[in-house]
């Protein structure tokens, strides 16, 4: 093979080696286009789900608060498969109604945008309004899609769910049993249905029209329709839990009873106009009658009967004392059962004393566990013998009541210093000598005072004698004051 021949084929080989590599490129781009297509419809179809799912609870929260519903959504297992999914969710109410996610890796707003309504970001986060009420925010109830594909003219469904759907149109759909946890749209159209058994356990919709349904048997839990209108209804067998109809619009309807004078249900029914607003607010009264009753006699007690409080313990701390101090003062202590009804705290005393305690009643179905403190001030050798009372009322009812009663006998009587010894040095003796000398107990007020001397103080003068003074004051309060005593050594 010559050079160039060689030459040739290495060219083509290293052409078709870029032409592989280059196709595998483009092919890897594709299939990584595909993927994050694919990822951005299963994250817009799980948004548009949870929306959808969370504007249903929101318009079935009965007599739930706004801020009862919150907790249980964002507290409860409602969010759990988006925070499974997302770094965050949660719902909250200021200043919309909206879900509120944590922003998905590898997926723009933009792309979300172009698919779901009313989407923005906040800090980090998508927000997604859920609409107030379901059949008139249309807007944010349906899908976004630049290839929308419409409906076949015939849908032939087994059991699956039809849910979060704003248009169906069909020309005929026939089945021999049509079975579907819940359907929910804005508008269902359909032309011709024949169906031998509908089972449904929520059919909610703002308009239902047909031009001939035909159903051995059409069962329900819940069918609703803002707007109905048949032509020709063929029902054997009509069997809801609820329906509720606003206007019913048809040319022939056959059923085995049907009397508009008097309407018959073994099952809830649904009434509308101001006849039905009246009977809604009526059962709403009953239903709140019915849940303050059970408070009133399960929880807080007050419909009950009145009880007399019961006191298991009580004493007072230095109700009786005597002492030299102006200001005496005793703590009283009370404790006892529950009082169902809180109780009411009544003080009873003359005005020679202080009466307090630590609170002013007791709150119902609390226990009793109180602290009074009662106190006066006495002049010197005065006395006080009195009693005084804490009463303990039912609030519901004060003539159940309790009382307490407590004597004092305090009495101020006069102080004395206590017996004191001191040992005084004798000014100029020889060696040093020290004095011993004890005051005995004397009354407040006194000043004791006590002269006297005794010989040979001194070894430097044999007639040496000493000349002492004891002298001490005692304070009214009991108390000596400073020693004002003396010994002096003199010789004769």
């Amino acid at each position: 093979m010559s050079l160039r021949s060689t030459g040739y084929a290495m060219l083509v080989l290293v052409l078709v080696l870029m032409s592989t590599s280059t196709a595998l490129l483009v092919a890897q781009g594709t299939i990584a286009h595909s993927q994050r297509i694919a990822a951005t419809e299963l994250t817009a179809q799980r948004l548009h789900e949870a929306r959808l799912m969370l504007a249903v609870r929101w318009s079935q929260r009965l007599s739930l608060t706004s801020e009862q519903w919150l907790f249980s959504v964002n507290e409860g297992e409602a969010l759990q498969e988006l925070r499974e999914v997302f770094a965050a969710a949660s719902v909250e109410l200021d200043p919309v109604l909206r879900l509120r996610i944590g922003r998905p890796l590898g997926i723009s707003l933009q792309e979300i945008q172009a698919k779901l309504p009313e989407v923005s970001e906040e800090q980090g986060y998508w927000l997604l309004r859920i609409p107030d009420l379901i059949h008139t925010d249309t807007e944010l109830v349906g899908r976004l899609s630049a290839n929308a594909t419409p409906l076949g003219q015939n849908i032939e469904l087994g059991e699956h769910s039809i849910f979060g759907v704003k248009d169906a149109l069909a020309t005929q759909v026939h089945t021999q049993a049509m079975s579907t946890p819940t359907i929910e749209n804005d508008e269902l159209g359909v032309r011709q249905a024949q169906v031998s058994e509908w089972l449904s356990e929520e059919l909610d919709t703002q308009r239902l029209n047909a031009g001939e349904i035909n159903v051995d048997k059409l069962s329900g839990d819940s069918l609703t329709a803002i707007q109905a209108r048949f032509e020709n209804s063929l029902l054997n067998s009509l069997l809801a839990q609820n329906g509720q109809v606003n206007h019913l619009d048809a040319e022939r309807i056959e059923a085995e009873l049907a009397q508009f004078a008097a309407v018959m249900s073994q099952s809830t029914m649904a009434l509308s106009g101001e006849a039905a607003e009246e009977i809604e607010a009526l059962a709403a009264r009953i239903v709140a009658m019915e849940r303050d009753i059970n408070a009133c006699w399960n929880e807080h007690l007050w419909c009950r009967a009145p009880e007399t409080p019961t006191v298991t313990w009580s004493r007072c701390i230095g109700c009786e004392a005597e002492a030299p101090d102006a200001l005496f003062r005793a703590d009283i202590q009370i404790t006892g059962g529950t009082c169902v009804h809180g109780c009411e705290l009544i003080l009873d005393h003359s005005p020679n004393v202080e009466l307090a305690c630590d609170r002013a009643d007791i709150p119902a179905s609390l226990p009793i566990d109180l602290n009074c403190s009662v106190q006066a001030q006495l002049e010197l050798t005065d006395k006080i013998q009195e009693q005084f009372a804490v009463i303990l009322a039912n609030a519901k009812n004060t003539s159940y009541r309790t009382i307490q009663i407590f004597s004092l006998a305090w009495e101020r009587v006069a102080a004395e210093c206590p017996v004191d010894t001191i040992y005084l040095p004798i000014e100029d003796s020889v060696p040093l000598a020290i004095q011993t000398y004890m005051f005995s107990a004397t009354p407040a007020g006194v000043r004791y005072r006590h002269d006297f001397e005794f010989a040979q103080c001194s070894q430097a003068f044999p007639f040496s004698f000493a000349e002492c003074r004891m002298d001490r004051q005692c304070r009214t309060d009991g108390t000596w004051a400073e020693d004002q005593s003396w010994c002096h050594c003199s010789q004769r």
